[in-house]
């Protein structure tokens, strides 16, 4: 059998975090007409593959920022410093 004592001992002895009456949902006010500003290979993609310029092959996108690494370069810096052989390589590749 309990008694008054313990009832009242038992009360919760941690003030909460979050005072009842406050909401907990955020909502985020994301225009979206803005761009997004992270960099992506879609430009250069084609059957889901990306052009290497330095040895002239296509490699899976899934693979070739592994691929980029053997020449010491980011995916990135290969496919925006060789524009001219990239666009090349597109062309030829989606007149086939």
């Amino acid at each position: 059998m309990y008694t008054n004592e313990v009832a009242v001992t038992t009360n919760s002895l941690q003030i909460p975090i979050q005072k009842e009456d406050y909401t907990t949902t955020k909502v985020v006010d994301r225009k979206t007409s803005m761009p997004s500003t992270r960099w992506t290979s879609t430009p250069y993609e084609v059957e889901n593959e990306l052009p290497c310029p330095l040895c002239n092959q296509w490699y899976s996108k899934a693979n070739f920022s592994r691929h980029a690494k053997h020449h010491n370069f980011t995916t990135r810096e290969i496919l925006e410093s060789h524009q001219e052989i990239i666009n090349q390589m597109i062309k030829h590749r989606k007149s086939n």
